[in-house]
């Protein structure tokens, strides 16, 4: 084989190669090429971004730590968050409103593939474990945890999910009460939601 022909082949795989491999980036998913959470710190950092794209990559042991939630009304989450089937484990958040690892989303947001296990949430309305007021969609998660709504709105999983908003493939087990009304295992109220199994 002359050596003109073998430096054109060389280019050409390489140059193929390249062009797969941008392909392959395009059909990627948000999380698949999202900012990694690798940390208590990263995951607190997310407020300081909160239409980002993230991916949990490693288990989160939060014993000890004091948490406020991720997104309050007027700063909602707007992003993407993949657990990737990691788990998040003791969380515990005691605020008044929007109680929850997510204070508040927006209709744009998507939460999926994490797990929450053991812990408290605590606030006086809109309390739940992933979500304390929810507009967007969740997908395959759950929690364990114990829920407490000191006046209205508990729910295992969503304090108060509304407007058009989506929660499917998801559960929660955890003991959930509300000391005036509306408390329910996944979701504490529901307005304009789809739940699917």
């Amino acid at each position: 084989m002359n050596r003109p022909f073998l430096l054109l082949l060389i280019m050409i795989t390489v140059f193929t190669a390249s062009c797969e491999d941008l392909l392959l980036q395009n059909r990627l998913e948000p999380s698949e090429s999202g900012i990694p959470i690798r940390s208590i710190e990263d995951l607190d950092n997310i407020r300081n971004n909160l239409s980002g794209n993230y991916i949990l990559v490693k288990n989160l042991d939060m014993t000890g730590v004091t948490f406020d939630p991720i997104g309050a009304v007027g700063i909602e989450f707007t992003g993407f968050f993949d657990g990737d089937g990691h788990v998040i484990s003791n969380l515990i958040i005691n605020r008044p409103a929007d109680a929850g690892l997510f204070g508040v989303t927006s209709s744009g947001a998507v939460i999926k593939n994490i797990g929450l296990e053991g812990g408290e949430i605590t606030g006086n309305n809109d309390a739940g474990f992933l979500v304390g007021e929810n507009y967007g969609t969740i997908e395959n998660c759950y929690a364990t945890g114990e829920v407490t709504a000191n006046d209205y709105y508990a729910g295992g999983l969503v304090g108060w999910t509304r407007n058009s908003s989506t929660i499917s493939n998801s559960y929660e087990t955890g003991d959930v009460t509300a000391t005036n009304q509306w408390a329910g295992g996944l979701v504490g109220f529901s307005d304009v939601t789809t739940i699917e199994y």
